[in-house]
């Protein structure tokens, strides 16, 4: 259980550094990205090892989103973004040839911040802390953003590390 909340913690942290990136144009423009878009979907895959005592294990996942009701608003100056709503995730782990699925309900999608874009390079400012984003895809009506993240957590003699693959959907 307490690998499950690290795993969930360590996925709310990068969905606050989400990635974007963008397929459509090769430097998209704060006016495409302001207003309001509703979330469609937050997938994603990865692995955590955590390294205890000299031993390693590592724990495979995928999470799916399902009852996505959150909206992300982006507006200008200031450029402000304003998180609302939530997901419900379908969460498939397996540890050691064992593959459990579970679902965590109610997760918050983003605290609300500033954001900077410079090229397709997305920058969300959250209670000080900044993370970067990659634009896949920015239209009128859809946004596409992707994640690749490594975190690493050290704490009383336990290196937990988490990488992650996510791809977030959003349109208006």
């Amino acid at each position: 259980m307490k690998f499950l909340k690290l795993t969930l913690i360590i996925l709310f942290t990068i969905s606050v550094a989400s990635c974007s990136s963008d397929d459509d144009s090769s430097n998209p423009s704060s006016a495409n990205i302001s207003g309001i878009w509703q979330g469609e979907s937050f997938d994603y895959t990865g692995t955590s090892t955590t390294e205890i005592l000299g031993e390693s294990i590592t724990t495979s996942f995928v999470g799916e989103t399902e009852n996505i009701n959150y909206t992300l608003t982006f507006s200008e100056n200031p450029n402000e973004v304003i998180a609302d709503g939530s997901y419900d995730v379908i969460l498939t782990t397996t540890l050691e040839g064992q593959t459990t699925t579970q679902t965590v309900p109610g997760i918050d999608f983003l605290n609300s911040g500033s954001w900077e874009l410079d090229g397709n390079t997305l920058t969300f400012i959250v209670d000080g802390e900044a993370s970067e984003a990659t634009i896949e895809t920015l239209t009128d009506n859809l946004l596409v953003l992707v994640i690749s993240d490594t975190q690493e957590i050290n704490q009383q003699g336990v290196t937990a590390s988490t990488m992650i693959d996510a791809v977030l959907t959003f349109t208006r």
